[in-house]
């Protein structure tokens, strides 16, 4: 054999079988059989190649010579049974006397294989998970984000102790000059839940399923995140009566509520803080007595306590604080006073800061109210992999996670979109689809814009740095329909790809910002791009029709070059997708019928920054070898 003599330069494949049938997730259910299969060139010149769990080491055993590639296979299924929840593995190959090591970390999709290359250093391992056995459920239209006090208004009434903007269309949040000034943030514009009420039949024209809504208990600002009161629901929005009236009307539409949960701080101006001694209440920082107190962390009673990233008005809560987390989550807690009112959903800001042990007793309280309802996390990164506050965090599991916010893939959509460089969807794609189980895999929030991040659009703009002309900048014509484009062919992605779509409010109607507070503008009923606003219908109604796009296993067909061919499939049916942002159009034979032009199509042309989405026809969708999730 030829002698391995690099450590960096060649390429390894991982292909592995679930019950017999392709699956790119290191993720089973006990009794299932799983088998990978490990894939080299012979030039590596490999004697042998093991996998190590812990201190324990299992062989793969060779299968022979195809072409110049070798294989070995490993059956696992005994090892799953042995562990709880998941386990860290790594893959290592020996050639003659010298060991290496497979980095997880260099992973790029090729097909049906994860290419990994071949290192001698230490590398990232592997995690494989141990699914439960119930099964999450699926979404099939889309989840709409709403920013309660900027979506729609309807007769607001404002509280005394708000400011109020009543310039809906050319009003400018307020804001700091520099990042990090002190600003109110205490200026409305009035949007609130009867304005939402009013316009649930444009929610149900773009398929929605969940409306995803920015917090609504009571707080000083308008944005809601400094929590006054857990226990109401504030008035300039319409209080808690208003709120059931919405959460009914929604139900009738088909339409479930996700609530966005903040349980890492409070307000300062709270029930439970009371700085400034607005409530009856005795507040942590007026007494040591106070039944709250144990919930801060105080260095020098009274001024100076832990908060958030140390913004003085949001006191952080302690973590693992078990008064709190009873006060969350017990029977009459928190979670039961909003499911009980109609939330079917929560979103929890900030996962990262809530300990593993709470995120498990909010989930059970979750359930308890509601056995269908989902947790969905503020996660930036790997979910599976987040080490925070000295801790890590597997949030992917049947106790803790069913979904997380998908910025990993949202910043490799734009980078392709900005000029067709497919690395980044290569390389997050392997880690999203090897490190995730596949049950969660379908419940990831797919997002292109947040009220955390530039909106999508904006991002392809020649934009000012001083927020005073952010506060005001308008992309010029020619950079809007440029954008237009992009945006078009990335809702696309994030519409089909596996996962869910989550749809920033606004982005369906062209609306700009740049950073937060100018993402997050009041929405411009009066300025819709329609030819926008009907390709989100379309695509998202297609999503929503055809159960491979929602339901359906993935298969990479082709990403390189600017160009991304995915499919999306199910034991009846096959839809295939295709991505251009190359530089030149494409011609691609191809028996089906397309979605978008609704005809049939053996041969199509695909422009650049345009897509195509055929089904295809019986004899093209025959994938035996693979699974459905």
């Amino acid at each position: 054999m030829i002698r391995c003599n690099t450590s960096a330069n060649k390429k390894v494949s991982l292909y592995k079988l679930k019950n017999g049938k392709h699956t790119y997730s290191s993720s089973c259910r006990r009794g299932d059989s799983f088998i990978f299969v490990f894939k080299a060139e012979r030039s590596l010149g490999i004697t042998d190649v093991y996998l190590t769990v812990n201190n324990a080491r299992y062989s793969f055993i060779w299968r022979g010579i195809d072409l110049s590639y070798e294989s070995y296979t490993l059956d696992i299924s005994e090892l799953v049974l042995n562990h709880n929840c998941h386990f860290n593995y790594d893959v290592i190959i020996q050639c003659n006397n010298e060991v290496y090591r497979i980095d997880s970390s260099s992973g790029t999709v090729d097909n049906d294989s994860i290419e990994y290359l071949v290192n001698r250093d230490a590398g990232r391992d592997f995690i494989f998970t141990i699914e439960s056995d119930f099964k999450t459920g699926y979404i099939s239209g889309c989840i709409y984000h709403i920013f309660v006090d900027r979506f729609n208004k309807s007769y607001p009434k404002i509280r005394s102790d708000s400011r109020y903007c009543e310039d809906w269309e050319n009003g400018i949040p307020e804001f700091a000059e520099n990042n990090g000034d002190f600003i109110l943030n205490n200026t409305h514009f009035g949007g609130n839940f009867q304005g939402i009420i009013e316009k649930l039949d444009y929610l149900s024209s773009l398929s929605v399923e969940y409306i995803y809504l920015s917090p609504i208990s009571k707080a000083f600002s308008n944005h809601k995140y400094d929590v006054g009161s857990y226990f109401d629901i504030d008035e300039n929005f319409g209080g808690e009566s208003k709120f059931k009236e919405l959460a009914d009307a929604c139900h009738s539409k088909g339409i479930k509520i996700i609530l966005d949960c903040v349980f890492n701080h409070t307000g300062d101006d709270s029930v439970y803080f009371n700085k400034y001694g607005k409530y009856e209440s005795i507040g942590a920082y007026q007494s040591k007595s106070s039944k709250y107190y144990g919930w801060y962390t105080f260095y020098e009673y009274p001024d100076k306590y832990s908060s958030w990233w140390g913004i003085g008005c949001l006191p952080a809560i302690k973590k693992g604080c078990e008064e709190f987390i009873s006060f969350i989550c017990d029977f009459d807690g928190v979670i039961d006073y909003y499911m009980r009112l109609g939330v079917d959903a929560v979103r929890l800001d900030v996962a990262d800061e809530l300990t593993l042990d709470f995120i498990k007793k909010i989930k059970d309280s979750v359930l308890r109210n509601n056995e269908n309802g989902i947790v969905i996390g503020e996660v930036w990164e790997n979910a599976t992999r987040k080490n925070a506050y000295g801790e890590d965090k597997y949030y992917l599991d049947s106790v803790k996670l069913d979904s997380v916010t998908n910025y990993p893939l949202m910043n490799a959509i734009i980078d392709f979109a900005k000029d067709g460089n497919t690395n980044g969807l290569k390389s997050v794609l392997a880690e999203l689809l090897c490190d995730y189980p596949e049950r969660n895999q379908l419940l990831l929030m797919n997002i292109l814009s947040t009220h955390d991040t530039k909106r999508f659009i904006s991002r392809f703009a020649s934009a000012p740095t001083k927020n005073s002309e952010k506060a005001v900048f308008k992309m010029t014509d020619g950079e809007y329909h440029y954008s237009i484009k992009k945006l078009k062919n990335a809702l696309v992605i994030q519409a089909f790809i596996i996962g869910t779509p989550c749809i920033y409010y606004g982005d369906e109607i062209g609306m700009q910002g740049l950073d937060d507070p100018f993402n997050r503008m009041p929405m411009k009923w009066n300025n819709v791009d329609v030819d926008l606003l009907e390709w989100y219908k379309k695509v998202l109604y297609i999503r929503k029709k055809y159960r491979p796009l929602h339901l359906g296993g993935m298969k990479i067909v082709y990403l390189n070059n600017g160009v991304f061919i995915f499919d999306r499939y199910t034991d009846e049916e096959t839809v295939r997708i295709i991505v251009n942002q190359s530089k030149k159009a494409i011609r691609y034979k191809i028996d089906g019928y397309s979605l978008f032009d609704e005809c049939e199509v053996n041969e199509i042309t695909v422009q650049t920054n345009k897509s195509a989405c055929i089904k295809l026809y019986r004899m093209r969708t025959s994938y035996q070898d693979r699974i459905p999730i």
